[in-house]
């Protein structure tokens, strides 16, 4: 019988879509997004927030599309979401700014 090889090239994902946020009652805040339509498939993502337009201080990693945080200290964040797979990381998605009273 003859072998036969099968290559299965994986692509990096594309960044992510859609994303959104919302602050709730005592300081609870609600991050949303979508996995890009074209790109790899995404194996888990990475919220990453900081105090500055592009900055990241703090990684997130999550394996679904949304992050909950409960009693987040007033100040303004930077949030941006990217996606990861066995070939790669996305660019970020388009940064939100969420602002915590």
């Amino acid at each position: 019988t003859p072998d036969y090889t099968v290559n299965v090239r994986v692509a990096p994902p594309a960044a992510p879509v859609n994303a959104m946020g919302s602050v709730g009652a005592a300081g609870n805040v609600y991050i949303s997004w979508a996995a890009a339509p074209t790109g790899g498939t995404p194996a888990r993502y990475r919220v990453l927030v900081g105090y500055a337009p592009g900055q990241t201080v703090y990684q997130f990693p999550v394996t679904q599309q949304s992050l909950g945080a409960a009693r987040v200290p007033a100040a303004t964040y930077y949030v941006r979401i990217v996606a990861e797979n066995g070939a790669g990381v996305s660019p970020p998605s388009t940064e939100l700014t969420i602002v915590v009273p």
